[in-house]
């Protein structure tokens, strides 16, 4: 799957409907319809019928909620009971759109939720199957998203006020215990969870964790009974959290940081978009005054759309986070990372545009291009000749980057493996890693949070290097000696690396290799060509370094090396972002083949090898993939052990073959 490529664009007055069903479109697209964090973008899908009453928008979410409801489609998540019915969509659409065929399974779910779901000892509904929910009485303020509007419409729809007044006093329990006094009315995200103690809080203001509080206030302020015995509280609260987020928004975009109160911190696309909505709905609702909120809100939505693409696309949205670091520290969730289209970006994005259709904002003219805020780290593959650090070569696309040596500087040694560079975000790392090590500002060897080159090679052959084997003996080329470059991104790379002849046994090789690599994807593609000056048949050597232990499986024209990485350079620190160097550090490489055409496997003191017969001159293909255990969160995969051989039957021959056609 290629990225994303922008082009110019010169139109800065934005249609807010055409740009919210692209957000809708583009979520769709992207996500597992089963995906937990799948219920919050058909809730928004809900509020964009609602806002337009377009009866396509209609019959799309109400189509993905018939097929959870009928079990068509399983929610991944068993933690909260209510997204078995797909969340609060459901009662929502029964209540207000008149969907009558969803009132049933709601109130029944609704029923199971109550007598089943993990409770506190306060009383507030928690996570199912969490340890620590049970031994810590834990929770966390997403919760408040799952619980609130499900329950709230839940009730509205069957007139039970228990569950009305329940759905209230989940959210203002949960800021009562989880306000932070220091900013006067944001919002930590946990409590007795992960690396917290019983009754211990984290230290955070996390956007995203102060938008599902926000979500929660939103339809409390909207639909919670204008008499109803909470509602003074729920305006009080609501005045303050809001009054708190308009102090931390940050002057220049409108938005708000992934740390609220750390002003050197990222702004963060999914808090923002919530918030902004919920204050706009406090706006509506008169706890802000509408001249001070809307200048705010206005100012928000215009930097909202500066991280919107033409086709729906997000970026800068925090990646999946729960109490990072030791104690949730603000250091750590501030250096939590972010991807491009992550999945918990389509459904608050578009609710955030929503909130500006319900305000009556149908257009809104921008001072820059749609999108444009993204431009500095959208997701692209990459390539280029590095003039200025010995004429290194250097390829990556949104999951890992490599490199090779060129011959010119290492003369005869036979340095012709693939170096791996470990990065750990989804936006373009080569230029800038090497600017900052060769201007001394960070070596590249050291993490700052992005990854680092820690991959030691040497003279063997790294990620996917190769040679020649004879007599039980593999020989190797030198470094490149000349390259060309037929496609440099930002949808795909495509370049040839070419090598200087060189002797194996009693016969001289002359090889090339032709490398693409698209985004989406751990592996690239390699057209390798080589010729021996015999005309003989050549016995092709693929290979990956083994440091500690590998863990090696050899079969079907695969080839899969585990091993734990030689640190005699590199510092990484851990997925929560702590400063902490890892002891472990894993590193998981693939060499994919034609499984219909003669395999067979060898072992060198430093490489794992896979070896194919090849016709001299005749070009053959294979792919080459690597990831390591420091890329946090990558498109619903942690790049770790447990799913790596998942990762390996999914890449099967045909599969690359596809993606790369």
């Amino acid at each position: 799957m290629a990225c994303f490529s922008v082009s110019a664009w010169s139109q800065t007055k934005v249609n807010i409907y055409e740009a919210a069903s692209a957000v809708k479109d583009k979520g769709l697209a992207s996500m597992p319809r089963g995906h937990y964090s799948a219920t919050c973008l058909y809730s928004s899908m809900a509020e964009l019928y609602l806002a337009e009453k377009n009866p396509e928008d209609l019959r799309e979410v109400e189509e993905i909620i018939a097929d959870i409801a009928s079990g068509n489609i399983t929610i991944s998540s068993s933690n909260i009971i209510s997204y078995q019915i797909g969340g609060q969509a459901a009662p929502l659409l029964a209540l207000k759109a008149g969907s009558d065929f969803l009132k049933e399974p709601s109130l029944m779910w609704a029923e199971k939720m109550w007598k089943e779901q993990r409770r506190t000892a306060e009383g507030l509904m928690t996570a199912q199957n969490t340890a620590d929910a049970r031994t810590k009485d834990g929770f966390w303020i997403d919760i408040a998203f799952c619980v609130t509007p499900f329950y709230l419409y839940s009730g509205l729809l069957s007139g039970n006020m228990e569950y009305v007044d329940f759905a209230a006093f989940e959210t203002l329990k949960m800021y009562e215990i989880l306000y932070d006094a220091e900013s006067d009315g944001l919002i930590h995200q946990a409590r007795g969870i992960n690396g917290l103690e019983k009754g211990e809080i984290s230290g955070d203001c996390w956007s995203r964790g102060n938008g599902w509080g926000s979500m929660a206030f939103e339809v409390l302020l909207r639909d919670y009974p204008k008499k109803g015995k909470y509602r003074k509280d729920i305006e009080r609260q609501a005045k303050r959290f809001y009054s708190a987020a308009l102090r931390h928004q940050d002057e220049k975009t409108g938005l708000w940081r992934q740390e609220m109160t750390d002003p050197d911190a990222y702004i963060e696309t999914s808090g923002s978009a919530q918030i902004l909505s919920g204050l706009g709905q406090a706006i509506a609702s008169g706890i802000i005054p509408r001249k001070q909120g809307m200048e705010a809100y206005r100012k928000g939505l215009v930097g909202l759309l500066g991280y919107v693409d033409p086709d729906g696309s997000v970026g800068y949205t925090c990646i999946a986070n729960l109490v990072p670091g030791k104690k949730g520290e603000k250091e750590a969730y501030a250096r939590r990372q972010w991807l491009y289209n992550e999945r918990h970006a389509f459904g608050p994005v578009l609710l955030g545009l929503v909130s500006a259709l319900r305000l009556g904002i149908k257009e809104i003219e921008l001072p820059y291009a749609m999108g444009s805020l993204n431009d500095p780290h959208r997701p692209a593959a990459f390539c280029r000749f590095i003039h200025e650090r010995k004429e290194d070569f250097a390829w990556e696309n949104d999951r890992i980057a490599f490199r090779v040596y060129s011959s010119r500087y290492l003369r005869d040694k036979s340095m012709s493996g693939v170096d791996m560079w470990g990065k750990c975000v989804d936006y373009p790392i080569v230029d800038k890693w090497y600017h900052e090590n060769n201007a001394g500002i960070k070596p590249y060897h050291e993490d700052a949070g992005e990854g680092c080159d820690f991959y030691v090679i040497g003279r063997s052959r790294g990620a996917g290097g190769s040679g020649v084997w004879v007599s039980d003996s593999l020989y190797t080329p030198q470094a490149y000696t000349n390259y060309r470059i037929y496609s440099d991104g930002p949808d795909r790379v495509d370049f040839r690396l070419d090598y200087q002849p060189y002797t194996a046994g009693d016969d001289i090789i002359y090889e090339s290799k032709r490398i693409e690599m698209v985004c989406g994807t751990s592996f690239y593609k390699v057209t390798h060509t080589l010729e021996s000056e015999s005309g003989k048949d050549i016995l092709l050597a693929v290979g990956f370094t083994s440091f500690d232990n590998p863990d090696v499986t050899k079969a079907d024209g695969k080839l899969s090396v585990v091993t734990k990485a030689v640190l005699d350079k590199g510092v990484v620190v851990n997925g929560d972002a702590e400063q902490i160097p890892l002891k472990d550090v894993i590193v998981m490489g693939a060499v994919v083949t034609d499984p219909a055409a003669e395999t067979s496997y060898a072992s060198t003191a430093t490489d794992e090898l896979i070896l194919k017969k090849v016709r001299s001159g005749e070009p053959i293909v294979y792919y080459v993939g690597c990831a390591w255990n420091g890329q946090a969160y990558y498109h619903g995969w942690s790049h770790n052990l447990r799913h790596w051989p998942a990762y390996m039957r999914e890449n099967s021959w045909e599969a690359l073959n596809e993606m790369y056609k």
